[in-house]
């Protein structure tokens, strides 16, 4: 389809590489910061700027950001959300980006993530 990018799809494609590559410290229970670590949600509004308490568990501003369905990134058909698979599963950042490269319309508006999709069959993410 070749859809150009958007403002919300290029900041959602960027905090998800910033889950494939970064070195913080994950955290859970909280957005997070340098010192203690972050979680997926946490990290998201460091790398793209968005305001955030580092207390809160949720970010209304980083939904807004990259168009996700819900402030703990709850998926559209009853998978964990993001909050559930960082605090709860345990997933590590770069599990959670896979999770959201091959299933971005369980947690982005359909217009972001159809670019998402664009975009990591183009250009595939390097995990390992």
């Amino acid at each position: 389809m070749n859809l150009p990018p958007t403002k919300e799809s290029k900041a959602a494609i960027h905090w998800i590489n910033a889950l494939l590559t970064t070195e913080e410290k994950q955290a859970t229970g909280m957005l997070g910061n340098s010192k203690n670590g972050y979680c997926c949600l946490g990290l998201g509004c460091k790398v793209l700027e968005v305001p955030y308490d580092e207390e809160d568990t949720d970010s209304s501003a980083l939904r807004c950001k990259v168009t996700l369905r819900s402030n703990i990134g709850d998926p559209k058909d009853g998978l964990p959300a993001l909050t559930t698979l960082n605090d709860e599963c345990h997933f590590s950042f770069k599990e959670i980006a896979v999770r959201l490269i091959t299933m971005p319309e369980q947690y982005f508006m359909p217009r972001v993530a159809t670019r998402i999709k664009e975009h990591f069959t183009k250009h595939p993410a390097k995990i390992g």
